[in-house]
């Protein structure tokens, strides 16, 4: 059933996004766009035209996402934040003759980094991230005075920027990202205060808190056009970029009695008339949303019946008039207020946005739309 299932992203959806952000922004801040894990499930492809145009940096998490970037003709500076999948010297020379930018977090990395350097003869460009308060990559605040000691008396390093990463920006008490900024202050302070490019904020920081912007930011999922979290003190009016859709390869009547799915989990109590639409675990709709989710034909909300399977859902559509082979469902609605939008299902599956979307699956089809 390859192809059949298809995720529209929206061109003008994504540029009304990054419009509004640049909005917020103080003139000369920067923005970074992180279009990892396949820009967050929408397709690099698909997004990388609008990024041509409004971004002044990419951010990445592989050496297989940065290399990639490069191959489809992106010139313009590429962080990635990660070494994984890098840390050999050929891996790590690749990413240096690109100009990528590459996240630098202890001395070990250093001595990888100016040994690549080395051998392909050109300097690596580090941006330097520290650890204040995530706990987990980073180099701890009281150590970068060394590592920046180090990596600056190196021929083979030349450091580029400095940055961290809040763990909590998107929640209403704001005084531990605050304090995560005080944190970077301070640790640049015992620099010197390099003169680098300097960044901190992610979604919902760059929506919230103008103290975190430095001389660049760095938005993720607000890119895409929803909400980093429910509880923001300021809310753009972002407009989410990704619908998705599938047609209905089959129609039925079952009587009532009838049982429907692995483990007969839902029994219709009346005669009914069902559809199937061809998408399921495997693609990223979530087992979890068996008798719960809903999806859209004609613009009416149709229940799932039964387990969600790997391939395969049942929707209830009997109250519709009769319908066609080949009608589509919307699986996942570009409405936030449609009860099939990316949040609600996040929350029927007791989990975030950001999963749902980056698990969705290579069966579907990116498709760019205006």
């Amino acid at each position: 059933m390859d192809g059949y299932v298809r995720a529209e992203i929206s061109v003008s959806a994504l540029q009304h996004n990054i419009d509004l952000l640049r909005g917020v922004l103080s003139p000369g801040v920067g923005l970074c766009a992180v279009v990892k894990a396949n820009a967050y499930g929408h397709g690099i492809r698909q997004v990388l035209g609008v990024m041509g145009g409004s971004a002044d940096m990419l951010g990445v998490a592989s050496c297989s996402e940065a290399v990639t970037l490069r191959e489809m003709g992106w010139q313009r500076p590429i962080l990635q934040f990660a070494l994984s999948g890098a840390m050999d010297a050929d891996a790590l020379g690749q990413l240096i003759v690109y100009n990528i930018f590459l996240s630098l977090t202890h001395r070990q990395e250093l001595g990888l980094l100016a040994e690549a350097a080395g051998r392909v003869g050109r300097p690596a460009q580090v941006h330097i991230k520290i650890d204040t308060g995530m706990t987990r990559s980073g180099v701890l605040p009281e150590n970068l005075p060394e590592l920046y000691r180090l990596a600056q008396d190196n021929p083979n390093i030349r450091v580029a920027g400095m940055y961290t990463h809040f763990a909590c920006s998107e929640d209403p008490d704001k005084r531990p990202t605050l304090e995560q900024l005080d944190r970077l202050r301070r640790a640049l302070a015992d620099c010197g205060n390099p003169q680098v490019c300097l960044h901190a904020a992610n979604s919902a920081a760059a929506m919230d808190l103008p103290q975190t912007h430095l001389t660049m930011v760095r938005p993720g999922l607000a890119l895409y056009g929803v909400q980093p979290g429910p509880a923001l003190q300021r809310k753009l009016a972002l407009r989410p970029a990704m619908r998705v859709k599938a047609p209905i390869v089959l129609v039925k009547d079952v009587p009532a009695g009838a049982q429907s799915g692995y483990g007969w989990t839902y029994r219709f109590d009346k005669p009914a008339r069902l559809a199937l639409v061809p998408i399921g675990y495997a693609d990223g709709y979530f087992r979890s949303f068996s008798n719960q989710a809903v999806m859209q034909v004609r613009g009416v909300d149709c229940p799932v019946r039964g387990r969600v399977s790997m391939d395969q859902t049942v929707i209830e559509v009997t109250h519709l008039p009769p319908l066609r082979v080949g009608e589509e469902a919307v699986v996942i609605s570009s409405d936030p207020a449609a009860a099939n939008s990316l949040e609600n299902l996040a929350r029927l599956a007791n989990t975030i946005p950001y999963e749902v979307v980056c698990r969705l699956g290579d069966r579907i089809t990116r498709q760019a739309v205006a």
